[in-house]
């Protein structure tokens, strides 16, 4: 049956074949096309597929290569740049910068390049030459180069001058950007210039440019010698100067606010130096006894003068050993007490009374509402001799750390680990460091005691037998098991003021003693 079958299919497909034939048109052409099927066979069944052809896609007879026309591309044509209108030279009137331009100071004959000025900045000149306009500032004349500037109606765009109360000279340390109040930069000084500094005022030191106020980073300067030391130093200008050394070395000092007075005055400390062992000097903890404050500001001033430099002071390598042992000073303890001895600005009914009677405050040792500070410290203070009431001098308060200038004190100590305290006061050239110590802890006291001895020649006091004191030394070596000496830098003068006579004698004899203190700790 299957033969049968396959026989059939293979008779239909051939005749199917002729058939299709037989329609072709006798005018056409025949394409010869395979007959012969492909045949598939199953198992069971058979499948026939026929050849596909393949119709190639008819071409345009009017799709001709020469009558093919190319569209050019659009040609762009730029326009022309617009030409800038020429700026016209100077002729008169006030001139404004149009480039940034050096200026010049005449010295010994020769221009001497001060540093640049940027465009935009607008200035009256006093005159003006063939090639420069001329500034005068004081006795000085600067020149800028005269093609630098275009006339204009505009005012002067810096501020006026205003001399400081505390000026002093700078160094450039670098090619230092100038500003106005916005923060704009309106030139440069130049690397090594000297200028004044006259204040500070939002973290920026204001100089003097041809005549204006402008503004500088104070990192980018040095000191050469800030602090003038052989005279009575205000609270306002200690302040000044402890902001300016912050400012002028934020690489290796640091200042906090560390309290305020019962008048509200910032208590400051300044540390100098990066070591990790720390110690730590006070001064005018009586407002008489100012001339300490000298003392303090006046170490400040050197050491970090050498640090920055990384030259020695008298022997000791400054940068190196305050990288061990850091110094934190804090140069008035009593800032109202110093204020109404110096100044009377803030006298009273009251502290007159308390000065009994007298407007003489000379001999005023205690805080603005009278206690006596180095009283008010609990070094056994239940057991300390006292006024029985608030005076001039010797009164201890109605209980230890009563006063917000001890509770100061007694808190920045608390957040430190001080190897060393001393104490600056300014009337006898002795030496306390006693305070009921034992064994070593009293052979280590009283050699650190000696080594300032030999130093500054003052004599080191025996113990007193007291067995109450309201003495931050005092108070400090109870609690913290540390040496704690206190400095009296002067002759006994009495009740009143250290003259300034003795200033160079007591510079002389203290000039190392942070450096020495230091040196010491960095031992233990």
């Amino acid at each position: 049956m299957t033969k049968i079958k396959r026989g059939l299919s293979i008779f239909l497909a051939t005749a199917l074949s002729f058939s299709s034939l037989s329609i072709a048109s006798a005018n056409e052409p025949v394409e010869t096309i395979d007959e012969t099927p492909t045949i598939y066979e199953g198992d069971n069944d058979t499948e026939i597929v026929e050849n596909e052809q393949t119709i190639p896609p008819q071409e345009d007879e009017n799709n001709d290569e020469d009558s093919t026309i190319e569209t050019p591309e659009p040609i762009e044509i730029e326009p022309l740049p617009e030409e800038e209108p020429a700026i016209p030279p100077y002729e008169s009137g006030n001139g404004k910068i149009i480039k940034t331009t050096p200026y010049y100071y005449v010295s010994s004959g020769t221009f001497k390049q001060v540093g640049t000025l940027e465009e935009g900045v607008i200035l009256t000149p006093t005159k003006a030459t063939l090639n420069y306009l001329v500034v005068k500032v004081g006795s000085d004349y600067f020149y800028i180069p005269r093609d630098a500037f275009t006339s204009t109606n505009e005012k002067p765009n810096l501020e006026v001058h205003i001399k400081g109360s505390f000026p002093r000279t700078i160094v450039a340390e670098t090619n230092a950007s100038l500003t106005d109040k916005g923060g704009n930069i309106v030139g440069t000084i130049a690397k090594g210039e000297k200028v004044k500094l006259h204040m500070v005022t939002g973290g920026r030191g204001v100089i003097e440019l041809l005549g204006k106020r402008v503004y500088v980073d104070l990192s980018n300067f040095q000191h050469t010698d800030q602090v003038m030391p052989k005279k009575n130093i205000s609270y306002k200008e200690m302040e000044y100067y402890l902001k300016v050394f912050s400012y002028m070395y934020p690489e290796f000092t640091e200042l906090v606010k560390i309290g305020a007075s019962v008048q509200g005055k910032t208590m400051y400390a300044l540390k100098v130096g990066n070591g990790k062992k720390e110690i730590l000097m006070d001064a005018s903890m009586h407002a008489r006894e100012h001339m300490t404050t000298n003392v303090l500001l006046e170490m400040i001033d050197q050491y970090t003068y050498h640090y920055v430099k990384g030259t020695k002071f008298n022997n000791y390598q400054v940068k190196t050993l305050l990288n061990q042992v850091s110094i934190w000073f804090v140069p008035m303890m009593n800032p109202d007490g110093v204020t109404l001895v110096q100044s009377k600005e803030n006298a009273s009914a009251a502290t007159k009374k308390l000065n009994n009677g007298s407007t003489n405050y000379n001999r005023w040792k205690a805080n603005i509402r009278g206690v006596d500070l180095n009283r008010n410290f609990d070094g056994g203070w239940a057991t300390k001799a006292s006024s029985k009431a608030a005076s001039y001098k010797n009164y201890k308060g109605n209980k230890p750390f009563s006063e917000p200038e001890s509770q100061a004190l007694r808190s920045f100590v608390a957040k430190h680990q001080f190897k060393s305290y001393i104490s600056y006061h300014s009337s006898g050239s002795v030496l306390y460091y006693y305070h009921h110590q034992k064994g070593s802890q009293l052979t280590r006291d009283l050699s650190v005691a000696k080594m300032i001895s030999k130093v500054t020649g003052y004599r080191v006091l025996p113990p007193t037998g007291e067995t109450g004191s309201g003495a931050s030394t005092d108070w400090f070596i109870m609690n913290y098991k540390m040496p704690g000496i206190t400095v009296e830098i002067a002759p006994a003068v009495g009740e009143t003021i250290v003259s300034l006579k003795y200033w160079d004698s007591v510079w002389k004899k203290n000039q190392t003693i942070g450096l020495l203190a230091a040196t010491e700790a960095n031992k233990r």
